[in-house]
C-alpha cells in the first residue's frame, strides 16, 4: 500500500480586532498566516495552494521574495524561518533569532537579499539582516513601542519606513540602513506602510482614520487624502496597498469599507461597502501582481475585488480559521462538513476530485462554542458543541446551511454524536446518552462512566467510555435504549473513538492510549487488538464502503490505513496534520477497490486530501 498527497484546502488567515492582517501577495498567489504555518494561496490555480508548516510557534507574517524563489515567515518568539517557495519541499534555507519578543511584520529589499523584520523586542523593535547569512546589514531605530509595519523602497537608492504604536513614522536610508529621520503626521497607532513599485511614493495608514503620502526618496510628506471628513475612512484604517502600475492605492479600514484611491488626483474613486458590524470589519489587503485586490474580513472571509467592477466582491474565499476538531461526510450529498474551535463549520464539495478545490461557510445561526462531534446519515447531518446544542445542517438548492432544528442545552456537555438512517441522533455526554428526533429528545439514559464516543448501526448503540470500555444498548423500536453489554479488557485508556463496520458486525475502538481494537459485534470479543502504531489519542476513524480498509487519525499527527484480511499491514501517512489530526473520511464513491482517497483535517485548519493504493 501507498500514499499520495492531491491536494489541500488551506484555512484563512487568524485574524485579532484592533490588529493588522498581514497580506502578502507575488503575481497570482497571496500569502498570510495562520496559526503555526503559513499559508501560500494561487487564486488562479488552487491546485497550486501550499500550507508551510514548520515553524514551532504561532506564525504572525510571511513575505514572498521579490524573485519569487524564498518565503520569509515570522513567529510570536522573534523567529525568522527563510524558506524555499519553489517545489514541494518547502526547504529551510535559515533560521534566525532577530528579535527578543513577538514580529509583527517583515519586508524583503528589491534584490531579494536583505530582510527588515520589525515587532515587539525587549532591546530593540527592528532588525535588518542578510537573509542567507543572517549578518546584519544596519539598524532599525528611532521608537520607542512596538513596530508593527515595515516597508522598503524596491530600487536603488534604498530607503526603508517602519510604524508603529507611538504613532511615529521613521525614515531610513540603506544599504546599509540607519537613520535618516523621524516623520510625524499621524495622531494615533500606524497600522501600514507601504512602497510604490515605482518606488516614487509610499503610503501611510492608521487608527486615526487617516491616509498619508509621503515622497519615497527624501521622506517628505506629499499629501493626505480625505474622503470622510478629516480623515479618509470613518474607523482605523489597517492597511494599505499599490496598485501594480503605482498610480492607485486599495485601503481597507475597521468601517467595514474597501476604497481605491487615484493617486494624481488624490481622491477615492471606489468604495465598496463589504457589510456591516464587527465581522465585516477589514483587516488587511494586498494587491496582487495580476491586478486582483483581496481584502480580509474579521469575520474570516478573503474578499476578492476587481478594480473594475463598483458593485463588491466578484469571489468570496471561506476557510477556518481555527483548528478543525471535527468532521463528517455526507454520502447523499458528497460534501465534507468540519466543525471548528470557534463553533463553525465548513463544507467541502469533494464529490468532483478534479474540480478546483471549494470551501464555503455552513450558514445561518450556528455553534456559539467548539464544534465537539458531526455525523452524518441518510440526507441528514447534525452537529452537537461545547455550547450544549445538538444543531441540524441542511442543504437546500446547493446551500448548506443551519435549519432551525435545535435541542438544548443537553443534559451535559456534548462529546460526540451518531445518526441513525431513520432519523434518529445519539449523543455521547459527559454523563449521558441522549436520544433525539426532529430536534425533540426520545429518552435517555445515565452514563456515569463518562460517555465520549458514540456509533450506532443496525439496532446496536456503542458507547466509548472514560473507563476504557465499550458500553453496548439496544435502540428498541418503543423508543428505549437498553444495555445489552460490554467489551472491555483490550483498550488500555477512554474510547475515544468508535466507528462500526458497514454491516455492523465489526466495530473498531480507538482510545487516548493511540491503541485501535477490532470487535466481533456479535461474538463481544475482540478480533484484531494489535494495532498500536499510533503513540497518541485516536481522535477519529472510518472505514471503506467495502468493510475492507480502515482510516485513523491521532493527536501524533499521523494518519494509518488498516487492513482487515492483512492486520499486519498498514499505511503510514506522517506527519498528516500538523498538531494533531482530528477526522479522516473516505470520499464517498472514491473508497472500495484497489484505490480509495482520503480526507483528513485537524489542529491546523487544513483539509488534505489523499489518494491511497491498497494492498492486494
Amino acid at each position: 500500500m501507498s500514499s499520495k498527497r492531491i491536494r489541500v484546502y488551506p484555512p484563512n488567515p487568524s485574524t485579532t480586532r484592533g490588529t493588522s492582517t498581514k497580506l502578502g501577495s507575488s503575481g497570482d498567489k497571496i500569502i498570510y498566516a495562520h496559526g503555526k504555518s503559513v499559508v501560500i494561496r494561487d487564486l488562479a490555480n488552487a491546485a497550486n495552494d501550499v500550507v508551510y508548516s514548520g515553524h514551532v510557534h504561532p506564525t504572525t507574517a510571511a513575505r514572498i521574495s521579490p524573485s519569487g524563489y524564498y518565503v520569509a515567515s515570522a513567529d510570536t518568539q522573534g523567529n525568522v524561518r527563510v524558506w524555499d517557495a519553489v517545489g514541494e519541499d518547502q526547504v529551510l534555507k535559515a533560521e534566525y533569532k532577530v528579535l527578543g519578543g513577538k514580529i509583527n511584520d517583515l519586508s524583503w529589499d528589491g534584490e531579494s537579499k536583505r530582510i527588515i523584520a520589525v515587532g515587539d523586542g525587549r532591546e530593540k523593535f527592528g532588525h535588518v539582516f542578510q537573509f542567507d547569512t543572517g549578518s546584519s546589514a544596519g539598524e532599525i531605530v528611532g521608537h520607542a513601542k512596538a513596530l508593527n509595519a515595515v516597508a522598503i523602497r524596491q530600487l536603488r537608492p534604498f530607503r526603508a519606513a517602519t510604524a508603529g504604536d507611538d504613532g511615529l513614522i521613521v525614515f531610513h536610508t540603506g544599504t546599509p540602513y540607519k537613520y535618516e529621520k523621524t516623520l510625524k503626521a499621524h495622531t494615533n497607532f500606524v497600522h501600514s506602510v507601504a512602497y510604490a513599485g515605482s518606488g516614487a511614493h509610499f503610503v501611510s495608514v492608521g487608527a486615526d482614520a487617516k491616509v498619508f503620502l509621503w515622497d519615497g526618496v527624501s521622506g517628505e510628506r506629499a499629501a493626505e487624502f480625505v474622503d470622510s471628513g478629516d480623515g479618509a475612512h470613518k474607523g482605523s484604517i489597517y492597511a494599505g496597498a499599490w496598485a501594480p502600475d503605482s498610480k492607485s492605492i486599495v485601503t481597507s479600514s475597521a468601517d467595514c469599507t474597501v476604497k481605491l484611491w487615484d493617486v494624481k488626483t488624490r481622491k477615492a474613486t471606489t468604495t465598496w461597502t463589504v457589510g456591516s458590524g464587527v465581522e465585516h470589519q477589514q483587516m488587511g489587503n494586498t494587491w496582487t501582481g495580476n491586478g486582483s485586490i483581496v481584502s480580509m474580513s474579521m469575520g474570516g472571509v478573503l474578499n476578492v475585488f476587481d478594480p473594475r467592477e463598483g458593485a463588491g466582491p466578484v469571489r468570496m474565499i471561506h476557510g477556518p480559521q481555527k483548528a478543525i476538531t471535527s468532521s463528517a461526510t455526507s454520502i447523499s450529498s458528497s460534501t465534507f462538513f468540519a466543525g471548528s474551535a470557534d463553533g463553525r463549520v465548513h463544507s467541502y464539495p469533494v464529490a468532483e476530485i478534479d474540480a478546483a478545490p471549494r470551501c464555503e461557510r455552513v450558514s445561518g445561526p450556528g455553534h456559539t462554542n467548539l464544534v465537539s462531534g458531526i455525523a452524518s446519515a441518510g440526507t441528514t447531518t447534525w452537529s452537537v458543541g461545547f455550547d450544549d446544542c445538538v444543531r441540524e445542517l441542511s442543504v437546500q438548492d446547493g446551500v448548506d446551511a443551519f435549519s432551525n432544528m435545535t435541542y438544548g442545552p443537553t443534559a451535559s456537555q456534548p462529546k460526540s454524536v451518531a445518526t441513525s438512517t431513520d432519523g434518529h441522533v445519539f449523543v455521547a455526554e459527559t454523563g449521558h446518552v441522549e436520544v433525539l428526533r426532529s430536534g425533540q429528545r426520545v429518552c435517555a439514559v445515565d452514563a456515569q462512566y463518562g460517555a465520549i464516543s458514540v456509533d450506532v448501526s443496525a439496532g446496536i448503540v456503542a458507547v466509548g467510555g472514560e473507563d476504557a470500555k465499550v458500553h453496548l444498548y439496544n435502540w428498541n423500536s418503543n423508543g428505549t435504549l437498553t444495555e445489552a453489554g460490554l467489551l472491555e479488557g483490550s483498550n488500555k485508556g477512554p474510547v475515544s473513538s468508535l466507528a462500526f463496520a458497514p454491516g455492523g458486525a465489526l466495530l473498531a475502538a480507538g482510545d487516548s492510549t493511540g491503541k485501535i481494537v477490532v470487535y466481533d459485534v456479535k461474538e463481544r470479543k475482540a478480533s484484531i487488538s494489535r494495532w498500536t502504531f499510533h503513540n497518541s489519542r485516536i481522535h477519529s476513524l472510518a472505514w471503506t464502503t467495502d468493510g475492507a480498509h480502515v482510516a485513523s487519525g491521532s493527536l501524533d499527527t499521523h494518519v494509518y490505513v488498516w487492513s482487515i484480511a492483512k492486520p499486519m499491514r498498514n499505511i503510514a501517512i506522517k506527519n498528516a496534520g500538523p498538531g494533531g489530526v482530528w477526522g479522516v473520511r473516505w470520499v464517498p464513491g472514491a473508497d472500495s477497490g484497489a484505490e480509495g482517497k482520503l480526507l483528513s483535517a485537524g489542529a491546523d485548519g487544513a483539509v488534505r486530501m489523499w489518494g491511497v493504493v491498497f494492498h492486494v
